[in-house]
């Protein structure tokens, strides 16, 4: 999904908006109080159905032309009592009459959560809306964290899972993103790719067992020296891809890994007693040995097809990680994940460094790669959906400015980005990206 359009009117009584999207990236720029921040705002309640934020944020009309599988011209409109949603040019409308109450904010919360899961089992439109691609807004809060947030990681995961949370983290289809966010992103994404990891190791060891027994026909006739040494040095080369292999399949025990040594040692030291060899006398051990060298030429091709799944597999997280150090570089720390898929980070003398322990500037990278990342590398098109974020360049070095956009537009495929920013770094050289916001 991408979002095309955006219109609205009298929104605080004074603002009016009318701004054209780009597919993949759009700057929204403007002076202090011209509604940047107020369009990201509107069009996150909007596609996130939040009813509370649409009901106390005031505004006439707006308007949103956004792109699924079909273009849909969604409307949301407000009266004194009133507040109305619905797709220009279709019949059903979801109504939603209100109370004006001084007390706003309390009202609204209290509204989202009651009346817009009863309208979940009445309108079809709702459940339309509800279902369009994730909207992630990364806000202005997104930094937060307080002295001692990785001990409470454990209790925040927790939470995650419990019926009311997880009410609550729907009904904001995305929400607002933080560092727990981020770092539970990570974890979540990284457990998940662990299970398929698992189930692809049970095929890899299903493939070594079937290569063991597969029949080699060599004819003393067509025995060739120097095709025997390359395919030694095509199994020596490879010996760290095959241990790897071995050892995610299960195989811990040391004896057995011993064996495994030894025959790599045998096998080099008949390389090396064969390097000077005349290529036309045949040796009697590459003789007896050359089935079991056939074997392993087809188990290198069996270990470099599972490496290249596991690889990209894990592209996501590999490239939050290395996109991560490539800024991380310049404080001298260095960021990685470790078995259980929680976030290491570790200063210049390999001391670990709490998330509270890291500035607001190097926090915020982490949230946004994250999401950014973990949401959009090797995903669906369908699953990619829009990213909101408000200043990105919050608490950031004009360096690592000018570095984010180029992180950025490298790294999308098929997401779209919308920005709200002051900062000219981050724009960049992107003049045909930007749009001049004056509500």
């Amino acid at each position: 999904m991408f979002i095309k359009s955006f219109k609205a009117i009298q929104v605080y009584g004074t603002l009016d908006f009318e701004i054209d999207f780009n597919r993949d990236l759009t700057f929204l720029i403007g002076a202090n109080g011209c509604g940047k921040t107020t369009v990201l705002k509107l069009i996150h309640s909007f596609l996130a159905v939040d009813i509370g934020k649409l009901i106390t944020t005031p505004f006439l009309r707006m308007e949103l032309k956004v792109r699924t599988d079909k273009d849909l011209h969604l409307y949301c409109s407000k009266s004194d009592d009133e507040l109305e949603i619905g797709v220009v040019g279709a019949s059903e409308k979801i109504k939603i009459p209100y109370l004006v109450n001084e007390d706003k904010r309390s009202f609204g919360r209290e509204y989202d959560f009651d009346e817009a899961a009863a309208l979940g089992d009445k309108s079809e439109l709702y459940k339309m809306l509800r279902n369009l691609p994730r909207i992630t807004f990364l806000n202005l809060e997104r930094t937060y964290a307080r002295s001692g947030a990785d001990d409470d990681f454990d209790d925040y995961d927790s939470r995650r899972y419990r019926p009311n949370y997880r009410r609550m983290v729907s009904a904001d289809n995305g929400s607002y993103a933080n560092i727990l966010d981020a770092s539970f992103l990570i974890q979540e994404n990284y457990r998940i790719l662990k299970k398929y990891e698992d189930k692809k190791n049970i095929k890899l060891k299903d493939n070594i067992l079937k290569s063991a027994f597969q029949y080699s026909e060599n004819s003393l006739a067509d025995f060739n020296n120097k095709k025997v040494k390359s395919e030694i040095s095509a199994i020596l080369n490879n010996k760290k891809e095959i241990d790897d292999a071995v050892y995610s399949v299960g195989v811990k025990d040391a004896g057995l890994r011993n064996e495994v040594d030894k025959f790599f040692n045998k096998l080099e030291s008949l390389y090396e007693s064969i390097e000077d060899a005349d290529d036309d006398l045949v040796s009697l051990e590459l003789v007896m040995n050359k089935a079991q060298i056939d074997r392993f030429i087809s188990l290198i091709d069996i270990v470099d097809d599972h490496k290249s799944n596991i690889d990209k597999l894990f592209e996501p997280i590999n490239t939050f990680v290395s996109t991560i150090n490539d800024f991380f570089k310049d404080s001298r720390k260095k960021v990685s994940i470790n078995t259980i898929g929680r976030l290491v980070i570790e200063d210049v003398k390999g001391n670990d460094v709490p998330i509270h322990g890291l500035s607001s500037g190097e926090r915020q990278l982490l949230v946004i790669f994250a999401h950014a990342i973990i949401k959009i590398v090797r995903k669906p098109n369908y699953k990619k959906g829009v990213f909101l974020i408000d200043e990105p360049e919050l608490s950031l070095h004009m360096k690592w400015q000018e570095k984010f956009s180029e992180k950025i537009y490298e790294l999308n495929q098929g997401a779209q980005f919308i920005m709200a920013t002051h900062s000219p770094e981050i724009v960049g050289e992107n003049f045909d990206k930007y749009i001049n916001v004056d509500g």
